[in-house]
């Protein structure tokens, strides 16, 4: 195969990678985009140019509303703007490093109540995992009865005696 060809063939790889992501966004449901709007704003706070989303790693919402995501961004050949959402203009150069976003929060409704927002570089996530785990978990609601005896587990195999739901 010939160099310009070659060339020419990688580049409409990376250009159909990165416009598939974008239109992947506009299938999302609302409230996913909402939450990934929400991580470009807080991302394009420390960043030189407009943030855009890549993909989702992880989207969970449990009964009582507790939203836990955590979306991949990419820096962007777009100015940074005033708009801080998704913009399917811009595309996202070779090189650029994933940047880990995770958001945690309660909603009511379609709004998300004190989101706490941290985005960080993908490779330096590990860093960030204690602080993550933390403070999301502090923001999750107690769920009724999720406190008992019968749902504790002890690090010990050893059978107890006189202990409720011991056999």
């Amino acid at each position: 195969m010939s160099r310009p060809l070659l060339i020419l063939l990688l580049s409409t790889g990376a250009l159909l990678i990165t416009t598939e992501g974008q239109q992947s966004f506009h299938t999302l449901p609302q409230l996913y985009k909402k939450t990934i709007n929400l991580a470009i704003q807080h991302a394009n706070k420390g960043a030189q140019q407009h943030m855009n989303y890549h993909g989702v790693l992880t989207y969970k919402e449990d009964p009582t509303g507790y939203i836990y995501a955590n979306f991949i961004l990419r820096e962007t050949t777009c100015d940074k703007t005033d708009v801080h959402e998704h913009r399917t203009e811009c595309t996202v150069p070779a090189g650029k490093p994933f940047i880990n976003c995770v958001v945690c929060c309660n909603r009511s409704g379609t709004e998300l109540q004190k989101p706490f927002i941290d985005c960080i570089r993908h490779k330096e996530v590990s860093s960030r995992t204690e602080i993550r785990e933390k403070t999301c978990s502090q923001l999750k609601p107690h769920l009724p009865g999720s406190g008992s005896i019968m749902t504790q587990k002890t690090a010990s195999s050893e059978t107890q005696t006189n202990c409720l739901g011991c056999f």
